[in-house]
C-alpha cells in the first residue's frame, strides 16, 4: 500500500517541532565564541564537490565555498555572490550576471570574473554542469565584474542549478583552479564563512572562522541571505559507529550526531538534553543501477527486481522509524512542489515475488552474481543492502555484497566495471533536470529510453510551468517503464544536537553558521 498520507503527518509534526525550536531559539540570544563538534559517519572521500559525489563533502564544503545564488527557507532562489538575479536576454540565450564587489577569498585575493569563469567552466567539464550547460557556447568576462553566459538552446533550470548547494558549482580562485586542473582539490580556497584550518584524514576535518568573510546585509533564511559565523571553530569527527555518536552527544563529548539511528528518533524527542532535526525535503532511497554493466543493461531483469521488492520492508530495516520515511512513487519529492506527480504508481512497490521470478526467467539471467556496493559507515545504505539482497535472492537472483568504508565505495562507484548496484541516498532537487540520477552523466550512466531522453529534452528547453509538470509527468511514467533506478522511498535523515545547541535560518542540509553555543 502506497502510504501518500504519512508526508502530511510528517510535514505536521516537523512544523510542530519546528515552532517549537523556533520559539526556544528567539528566546537564546547569539553569542560568538566555541567550537562545535559533529560527529560524523566517517571521513570523507574528498572536500572538492565539485568532483566528489559524496554528500558529507558537500556539507563540509558549503561552509568554505558559496554558490553565485542560494535558495531561501522557502525555496526560492536568491543572489549569493551574484550582486542580483541574472539578466536574460528575450529568448533566453544569453545570461549577464553581475558579480557583487570587495568579496574576498580565504587567501585574502577579492572575487572576480575570472575566478566564476574558470569555476563554472571546471564544473562544466566535470560535475552537474555537463547536463546543465550542455548547450554552452561560451562564458565570457566583459569587465572584472561582470559574466556573461552565452547558450546555443535555452537552458530554463540555470539560475536555480547555480544556487542549489547540491549541484556543487562552488567558486574557487581561478589560480587555484590553474594548479588543480582537473584534479580534485585537497584544500579548497573558497569566499564562505568558515575556512579549512586542517584535516587529518581518519580522524577530522577543522573548519575555523574566517574573520574577513563578506556578509550579504539581507536577513538570514534558508542557505540565503546573512551567514553569521558564530563559532570559533567546526570540528567534524569521524566517528562511524552510529551507537558511539549517540552516546558521545549524551556524554557531552560531541555537539551534533550528524546522522542519528533511526530507532533513537522518540528517545531523542523526549530528552530534555537534546532534540532532532529533519530536513523538510527527503532524500530519495534507492536502488541506484548501474548501465555500464550488461547485466543492468538486461530490461527484464530490471523489471524483475522492481515487480520483487517489498520497499516498506527495506525502508523500515534502514531506518528503524516509520516517522524517517515515507512511501510514494515521486521520483521528485512531494515536499519540492508543485513537479510531484504520482505518474507510474502502478510499477512502484509491487511486492511481487510470483512475477518477479517470471520477468528474470524470461531476462535469460545466466546465475552471474550482481555485485553490490555497500559500507558499514552508512547503516541504512548496508541494512537496505542486506534486505534486498534477502529479497531477491529468493526469485534467484544470486548476488556478491562488496563491503568497504566510505571513502572507498565512492571511489569504487566511480568505476565503470566495478559494480550493478549501490543502495542509498540519492540527492534530489526542485526540478527534474537536477536529479543526477535521471540525467546522463552521471556515475550510474543512465541515458534512458528513447521515450524518456525525447521527454527529458523537451523538458530542458521549456519554461512553462502547467507545460513542464505535463512533460514531467509523462518522463516519470516512462521512467519506471524502463525501470532507470528501483525506488524505495524518501528519506528524511535524522540529526540530533545537544540542547544547548541554537540554529537559525536553515534550508534542508546541514549547516553550522547561523548556529551558536549556549
Amino acid at each position: 500500500m502506497i502510504r501518500l498520507h504519512k508526508l502530511n503527518v510528517l510535514v505536521l509534526i516537523m512544523a510542530m517541532v519546528a515552532t517549537l525550536f523556533s520559539v526556544a531559539a528567539a528566546q537564546a540570544t547569539p553569542k560568538a565564541g566555541g567550537i562545535l563538534r559533529v560527529a560524523i559517519t566517517g571521513d570523507p572521500p574528498g572536500l572538492d564537490s565539485t568532483v566528489t559525489t559524496s554528500a558529507i563533502t558537500a556539507e563540509i564544503n558549503n561552509h568554505i565555498t558559496e554558490m553565485l545564488y542560494a535558495f531561501d527557507g522557502d525555496g526560492i532562489v536568491r543572489p549569493m555572490l551574484a550582486a542580483a538575479l541574472p539578466d536574460i536576454s528575450a529568448d533566453g540565450l544569453t545570461y549577464t550576471i553581475r558579480l557583487r564587489a570587495g568579496v574576498m577569498f580565504h587567501d585574502g585575493s577579492l572575487l572576480d570574473s575570472g575566478d566564476v569563469k574558470a569555476s563554472l567552466e571546471r564544473w562544466h567539464r566535470l560535475s552537474y554542469g555537463k547536463t546543465v550547460l550542455k548547450n554552452l557556447v561560451a562564458i565570457d568576462t566583459p569587465d572584472a565584474l561582470t559574466v556573461v553566459i552565452r547558450l546555443s538552446a535555452p537552458v530554463g533550470i540555470l539560475t536555480s542549478a547555480l544556487g542549489f548547494d547540491n549541484y556543487a558549482s562552488g567558486i574557487y580562485t581561478s589560480e587555484q583552479l590553474a594548479g588543480a586542473g582537473d584534479d580534485p582539490i585537497a584544500v579548497p580556497i573558497g569566499t564562505g564563512p568558515y575556512r579549512l584550518k586542517e584535516w587529518i584524514r581518519g580522524q577530522s576535518v577543522v573548519l575555523e572562522r574566517f574573520s574577513e568573510y563578506s556578509a550579504r546585509s539581507e536577513e538570514p533564511s534558508g542557505d540565503a541571505g546573512r551567514k553569521n559565523a558564530w563559532l570559533d571553530e567546526i570540528h567534524f569527527i569521524s566517528v562511524p559507529d552510529a551507537a558511539t555518536r549517540q552516546a558521545g552527544l549524551e556524554s557531552g563529548e560531541y555537539d551534533v550526531n550528524y546522522r542519528a539511528a533511526g530507532e533513537d528518533y522518540e528517545y531523542i524527542e523526549s530528552s530534555s538534553k537534546m532534540w532532532p532535526w529533519m530536513p523538510p525535503v527527503g532524500y530519495n532511497y534507492t536502488l541506484l543501477l548501474n548501465f555500464n554493466s550488461p547485466l543492468i543493461q538486461n530490461l527484464k531483469l530490471r523489471q524483475a527486481i522492481q515487480a520483487t521488492l517489498d520497499m516498506d520492508a527495506i525502508a523500515l530495516g534502514a531506518f528503524g522509524n516509520e516517522a524517517l520515511y515515507d512511501l510514494n512513487p515521486g521520483v521528485l519529492p512531494p515536499g519540492f512542489g508543485g513537479m510531484y506527480t504520482d505518474a507510474g504508481k502502478a510499477l512502484y512497490d509491487q511486492r511481487n515475488p510470483e512475477l518477479g521470478r517470471k520477468l528474470l526467467e524470461e531476462s535469460g539471467y545466466d546465475g552471474t552474481p550482481i555485485r553490490w556496493i555497500t559500507t558499514r559507515d552508512f547503516s541504512y545504505q548496508y541494512a537496505g543492502t542486506l534486505i534486498a539482497v534477502d529479497q531477491l535472492e529468493k526469485i534467484g537472483l544470486k548476488s556478491e555484497v562488496i563491503v568497504r568504508d566510505w571513502a572507498t565505495t565512492v571511489e569504487t562507484r566511480s568505476k565503470p566495471d566495478a559494480w550493478e548496484i549501490f543502495v542509498g541516498n540519492q540527492i534530489s532537487g526542485p526540478e527534474p533536470e537536477m536529479i543526477a540520477i535521471i540525467n546522463p552523466g552521471w556515475v550510474n550512466a543512465y541515458n534512458g529510453s528513447p521515450e524518456f531522453a525525447d521527454l527529458m529534452a523537451e523538458l530542458r528547453v521549456t519554461a512553462d510551468p502547467a507545460k513542464r509538470a505535463e512533460l514531467w509527468a509523462q518522463a516519470q511514467e516512462a521512467y519506471y517503464e524502463d525501470v532507470g533506478s528501483v525506488r524505495v522511498s524518501d528519506t528524511f535523515l535524522l540529526v540530533a544536537y545537544s540542547a544547548k545547541v541554537h540554529v537559525q535560518a536553515r534550508y534542508i542540509a546541514f549547516q553550522a553558521w547561523n548556529t551558536w553555543l549556549e
